[in-house]
């Protein structure tokens, strides 16, 4: 019975050990890319579209007020991969059980393309809007699914309890108190992107949530579109074979 205890002992310890490690890998995995954050505030991405995303904001907004942030955010999509990732991960079948051929569907576009695709078409939106609200909408845009990528998360240290919504959130926070934007700023951003998949019908019709949630329908409504065509293409070649 002592032999047993203490061999548990070991493993409790050991699993205690690697838990340490990590968190210490993470730490400074985190503190290198605060760093460079702080140090390199420029788009120096060599990926066509983020490039050309890119494009589409500086000829939208002639005087930006935050190209710094989208530099960084667009410099992120690149550098933590986002390509890699699909838009809709598996935790969202249960959003599709009534039309699960759509979350197959969705699920072909990478996270990469999703956020870019929503960020283009909210430089697109809101011009009736004066420049300053238009342009945080666009910054939304952009991050609002940033918590659905892995390196993210790590970054972040989030839970597993926690929904990609909170994880984008606390990401953005953090990165902006690195550049010391002000804290009424900064909250301001953590909590339309905490929220945004709110059910509340006084959280979700507000201006930001709401003008941010515009985007996000409008670029799935034109991926879905994109794929019907793709996949009506696929089955021309199949009888035409």
């Amino acid at each position: 019975m002592f032999k047993k205890n203490k061999k548990e002992d070991i493993v409790s310890i050991l699993n205690k050990n690697i838990i340490i490690l990590k968190e210490i890998s993470r730490a400074r995995t985190r503190i290198k890319i605060l760093q460079k954050t702080t140090s390199d505030s420029i788009l120096n991405c060599k990926d066509e579209a983020i490039l050309q995303a890119y494009g589409i904001y500086k000829e939208r907004f002639k005087k930006p007020l935050f190209s710094d942030l989208i530099s960084i955010f667009l410099n992120h999509v690149e550098e933590f991969e986002f390509h890699k990732y699909t838009s809709v991960p598996q935790a969202f079948k249960v959003q599709y059980r009534e039309n699960e051929s759509r979350f197959l569907k969705l699920g072909k576009i990478n996270l990469k393309d999703h956020s870019l695709r929503v960020f283009t078409i909210a430089c697109s939106k809101n011009k009736n809007n004066p420049d300053r609200f238009a342009e945080e909408i666009v910054l939304l845009a952009l991050t609002h699914d940033f918590g659905k990528c892995n390196k993210v998360i790590d970054f972040v240290g989030s839970s597993a309890k926690e929904t990609h919504n909170q994880v984008s959130a606390h990401y953005v926070s953090i990165i902006m108190r690195q550049l010391g934007y002000p804290e009424e700023f900064v909250e301001l951003f953590y909590q339309t992107l905490y929220h945004h998949h709110s059910h509340q019908e006084t959280i979700k019709n507000t201006f930001y949530i709401q003008a941010l949630n515009e985007c996000d329908y409008e670029a799935r409504r034109e991926e879905e579109k994109k794929i019907m065509k793709l996949e009506g293409k696929q089955k021309g070649a199949y009888r035409d074979f």
